[in-house]
């Protein structure tokens, strides 16, 4: 064996060893090849191939290959986004509608439920004034009265949009302690945040640090 064959081998090996762990795929927005290393390869449809762990609609393209075939084809995404699932926003009346004249009331989230006290996020300045944005533990009179699709606190459950009366004492703890409120009016039922996110406070995604059960919501 000569030392320009030899050479050439050692080469091809080189070269073999440093596409190990690498796939070579299509990219969709303009045909061309692009190799990428680690592992599984993460393509979007319609977007620049990555080698970097991504959220749905990405597929995993499981065939690499080495050399001149045919590269591996995009696959379409297995999933739908949340745009396309034509999810329904709930709309609210206005505050002062449904709200009594007499104390002070903000629309909230029901978060978690105790024995005679509620867990909730009281929604943005949309339909709130700013010292109801946010989380607050609120706890019940005793003749407080529940109206709307609940008739008592053994009705409310989270998820639950509320509009909460009571007689404007907060304690500044975070989160927020309101005691005595005297009326819960149960006005809709959010079944997942998408519904209402045009609702909720900037940092929702961190609620959880304080109410746990916040992770428990479905986007």
């Amino acid at each position: 064996m000569n030392l320009r064959k030899l050479l050439s081998i050692l080469l091809s090996l080189t070269m073999l060893l440093t596409l190990a762990g690498c796939q070579i795929v299509e990219d969709p927005d303009d045909g061309e090849d692009e190799v990428v290393g680690g592992g599984l390869v993460q393509a979007r449809d319609g977007e620049e191939t990555n080698d970097i762990e991504v959220e749905d609609p990405y597929v995993e393209v499981e065939d690499p290959y080495y050399g001149d075939e045919d590269p591996v084809e995009v696959e379409e995404p297995i999933t739908d986004t949340a745009e396309e699932e034509d999810i329904i926003m709930i709309e609210l009346a206005e505050l002062s509608d449904i709200a009594p004249e007499e104390g002070v009331s903000f629309y909230a989230l029901v978060v978690s439920v105790g024995t005679n006290s509620l867990n909730v996020c009281g929604f943005n300045t949309t339909v709130n004034d700013v010292n109801h944005v946010g989380l607050f533990t609120v706890s019940l009179s005793d003749d407080a009265t529940v109206t709307g699709i609940a008739t008592s606190i053994e009705d409310i459950t989270a998820g639950d949009i509320v509009v909460i009366t009571y007689d404007g004492e907060v304690m500044e703890t975070y989160p927020a302690q309101i005691s005595g409120a005297t009326r819960i009016y149960v006005d809709d039922h959010a079944s997942r945040l998408a519904e209402i996110e045009y609702l909720l406070p900037d940092g929702y995604e961190d609620f959880g640090n304080y109410f746990p059960a916040w992770d428990e919501f479905e986007y």
